[in-house]
């Protein structure tokens, strides 16, 4: 009798792998954005999605319109990637103080306002 190499898999294995029937398919080409844009315009009329296709380029031509304007005050991508860095940084420095300031309150049994108070922070900070 010859012996096997391969592994065994169980039945049930094999069907946990397989998504179910009644499962939607979730495409990898399509993004939520561009299924709820698409199903905005499922029933619409030719008229409605000119319209829409206008609007939009009008919208692009007011932000090349912005950009341009930036660019001739001197600003430069680079820099705005720069302060979008450290807005990203900021904030993600101010979450850690919030996480840190709620395990206090925890500990002495106090509010969040409270040991905000504490640290000298008013509601606007």
């Amino acid at each position: 009798m010859e012996t096997s190499t391969t592994p065994k898999t169980s039945q049930s294995k094999r069907r946990s792998l397989r998504p179910s029937p009644s499962s939607s398919f979730k495409s990898p080409l399509i993004t939520p954005e561009e299924k709820k844009i698409s199903s905005q315009f499922e029933n619409a009329s030719l008229e409605d999605m000119k319209k829409a296709i206008l609007e939009l380029w009008q919208e692009n031509e007011d932000l090349k319109k912005a950009i341009h304007e930036l660019e001739e005050q001197g600003y430069e991508e680079s820099q705005l990637k720069w302060y979008i860095d450290k807005l990203h940084e900021y904030n993600e420095i101010k979450d850690v103080a919030q996480m840190v300031m709620g395990r206090i309150a925890v500990l002495e049994q106090k509010t969040v306002r409270e040991v905000h108070e504490d640290f000298g922070m008013k509601d606007e900070d």
